[in-house]
């Protein structure tokens, strides 16, 4: 008998971790709460899905009265695992992850004061790709509900710039954030 394919739509929350780096660039890079949702589907060993993760942070900019806006990133990956092993009724999966991250700010617009005068910036929101992969355990919690904890690292470039002495330097830098996530899914077909 072919074996029937198992869907499941979840509800994830957790946090996510990010890359050090960016605090060179005046990001709030402590742990911070996340959420999202995914839909997937698995046949066998394998399986794949869409999932949407929503964070935010800060970043400062110029003087400490300046206000720091948030920066709220969304990101839409593609996923895919494979079961490693199981264990009395907990599987062990590989998971691989591409997508892209949208990063907003709000509010998008600041004003620095100066000797000259008041300056307007605006922020624009920024997508660019990302990878990543982890690990995750899952276990049936009832019929149709199942449970899942999970560790990942997703890798993502931007464009930066910075001074250095008297010039302003561009570059594309990649960074890395990690995410540990807690999932409830309900389960569609056999599993």
């Amino acid at each position: 008998m072919t074996p029937a394919i198992a869907l499941s739509l979840g509800l994830l929350g957790g946090t996510t971790l990010w890359d050090p780096k960016l605090d060179d660039y005046q990001w709030e890079v402590t742990p911070r709460a996340a959420y999202g949702a995914q839909a997937r589907a698995r046949l066998g060993r394998f399986g794949a899905g869409l999932r949407v993760w929503q964070n935010a942070t800060t970043q400062r900019l110029g003087d400490p009265g300046t206000a720091s806006p948030q920066v709220r990133t969304t990101s839409l990956e593609l996923i895919g695992q494979g079961r490693v092993a199981s264990v009395l009724g907990t599987r062990l999966l590989a998971t691989a992850s591409a997508g892209r991250i949208h990063l907003g700010y709000h509010p998008d617009h600041v004003t620095f004061d100066t000797p000259g005068g008041p300056i307007a910036v605006e922020l624009s929101p920024v997508s660019t790709w990302s990878a990543g992969g982890g690990l995750a355990l899952e276990r049936a919690l009832a019929d149709r509900w199942l449970a899942s904890v999970s560790v990942d690292r997703q890798m993502f470039a931007l464009d930066t710039a910075h001074r250095n002495g008297n010039t302003i330097e561009t570059r594309r830098e990649t960074f890395g954030d990690w995410n540990a996530r807690l999932g409830v899914e309900w389960l569609i077909g056999r599993h």
